[in-house]
């Protein structure tokens, strides 16, 4: 399967992990991130609406679940 706007794909990809890398570097034992702390920290060519942050942290924390249970390959081993 590919994606129709490949520019689209693209971008949501650089967003998603720029949006795990921000998550990584932060403490475990500070309170979590909020979307919008993150879409602050983001480069100005990469902020979006909240929401759409909100859905790569969700997506970010299922993967770091799944991952820890071995339900699945991490993001960077699939293809």
């Amino acid at each position: 399967m590919t994606a129709r706007n490949m520019p689209a794909f693209f971008a949501a990809q650089e967003l998603h992990a720029a949006v795990r890398s921000i998550m990584a570097a932060h403490s475990p034992l500070a309170r979590p991130l909020t979307a919008k702390a993150i879409n602050v920290l983001l480069p100005p060519n990469q902020r979006r609406d909240e929401r759409t942050i909100r859905y790569h942290m969700q997506r970010i924390r299922e993967a770091e679940i799944d991952c820890r249970y071995g339900n699945s390959l991490p993001e960077s081993d699939a293809a």
